[in-house]
């Protein structure tokens, strides 16, 4: 049940956001280098740039 404060579409955003936030986490803690951790977040900026 929702109660309307926040769009399907943040909701959505704040899924990837935590997504890419769990993953760098998870690469660091086994370390994984923070290429490797980041990547997903820079294809992301990428992304949002380009739809500028």
């Amino acid at each position: 049940m929702s109660n309307k404060l926040i769009s399907d579409e943040q909701v959505a955003l704040m899924e990837r956001w935590l997504d890419l936030f769990s993953y760098a986490v998870m690469v660091l803690i086994e370390g994984g280098g923070g290429e490797e951790a980041f990547w997903g977040y820079q294809e992301y900026v990428r992304e949002r740039v380009e739809q500028s």
